[in-house]
């Protein structure tokens, strides 16, 4: 299969096929165990088969996941895995129609309560299952004084520190598929298992971009060229606040 890359959506269809909360939850699912046949998806999830089936062909109808019959056992088995790395978007692309605009706004906030319950279930976990993180999971915010341009520099710092750490994990879960001998969808990560290419985002989101979004082809991505350090841009300086959370989860 070729190497897959992070997709610059601009099609408000495919903002609208993500923005169901099983949807989501399934290409969570894919990024981070890898390709899985249906009564996987359905077990992981709690959901009939036939309904994971349905939900999966309005994804492959937007191309955001396709089958992989080579990892089918048998004519009836159905393997499906991600398209993309990841999925970013701009804002940008959708302010001309107010449709797509609401469906900008509707999946926007799919994702952030998607994230929100996330963390959620983290603090609502039992106290033996916290213990066993002890003080390893962490939340931190900060309020900073920023221009645009700046904004874009730290998301990229952020995203690349993401991104190292997520190649770590990536080939860490390679390693050990290889040796239990597997299709690459086993729970330590297989083929599409880089926590930090979620197909709708997960933490490497800029939230100007949508979740996953690259920070260089985002809002205010010029800034970085047009408008460091200039008089200018300084006028534009205004508080911004960025939090972060790293908790364990289950997709």
């Amino acid at each position: 299969m070729a190497e897959r890359h992070v997709r610059q959506v601009t099609d408000s269809r495919v903002l609208a096929a993500m923005s169901h909360p099983l949807r989501r939850r399934l290409l969570d699912v894919l990024a981070v165990y890898g390709p899985q046949p249906v009564g996987a998806l359905a077990e992981r999830t709690g959901q009939a088969p036939a309904n994971i089936s349905h939900h999966m062909k309005v994804m492959r109808e937007c191309d955001l996941v396709e089958e992989a019959p080579e990892l089918a056992r048998d004519r009836r088995e159905r393997w499906w895995r991600p398209v993309s790395a990841g999925l970013r978007w701009s804002g940008r692309d959708f302010e001309d129609d107010a449709g797509e605009a609401a469906v900008l706004r509707a999946a926007e906030s799919l994702n952030l309560d998607h994230q929100v319950g996330l963390v959620r279930e983290w603090y609502g976990a039992p106290d033996a299952e916290q213990a066993v993180w002890g003080e390893s999971a962490f939340a931190a915010d900060r309020w900073l004084h920023l221009t645009p341009a700046e904004l874009v520099e730290l998301s990229r710092d952020i995203v690349a520190v993401l991104d190292r750490w997520s190649a770590r994990t990536t080939a860490a879960g390679s390693a050990g598929d290889s040796a239990a001998g597997g299709p690459g969808g086993s729970a330590a990560g297989g083929p599409g298992g880089n926590p930090a290419g979620n197909p709708v985002g997960g933490a490497a989101g800029n939230p100007a971009e949508g979740a996953a979004g690259n920070p260089a082809g985002g809002a205010g991505g010029n800034a970085a060229n047009d408008a460091s350090g200039s008089a200018g841009d300084e006028e534009l300086r205004r508080p911004v606040f960025v939090f972060a959370h790293g908790i364990p989860a289950t997709p």
